[in-house]
């Protein structure tokens, strides 16, 4: 599973719980069981459509504080400066950039959850169309 998929998948198992999204998809004679296998093809697309349309310049600066915020607390534990010298580049910018996701997701969605549900309603309604 990509970042972007686990990111995705998080603002859905999110709006699921804490929105009216689960009684929109209900009404359409659709769970979780049949949206999750959709996460990469319909709702990253969703996801990302929202991030993009957010301010670059903000979101650079909010995904360096996330950043910042996560590494922090590896640092300060045994052993983590050992095994993050040991990793070779790629396996360090994929390890930040998961983490990173996931906690940029869960803050957006303080601020975005309505923006996150349209688009995610949007996503699949265009996709129920095409299939």
């Amino acid at each position: 599973m990509c970042y972007f998929c686990k990111a995705a998948s998080t603002v859905l198992d999110t709006l699921w719980a804490e929105t009216d999204l689960r009684e929109y998809f209900h009404d359409l004679g659709i769970d979780l069981t049949v949206l999750g296998p959709l996460t990469h093809e319909v709702f990253v697309p969703a996801y990302r459509a929202v991030k993009d349309q957010l301010d670059l310049e903000a979101m650079h600066l909010l995904e360096a504080q996330v950043t910042e915020d996560l590494l922090a607390p590896f640092y300060d534990r045994p052993g983590f400066r050992q095994v993050w010298e040991e990793w070779d580049q790629l396996t360090r910018e994929d390890f930040v950039r998961e983490q990173s996701e996931l906690q940029l997701a869960e803050l957006l969605l303080r601020f975005y959850a309505d923006e996150f549900a349209e688009a995610y309603k949007a996503a699949y309604k265009a996709y129920a169309v095409q299939s």
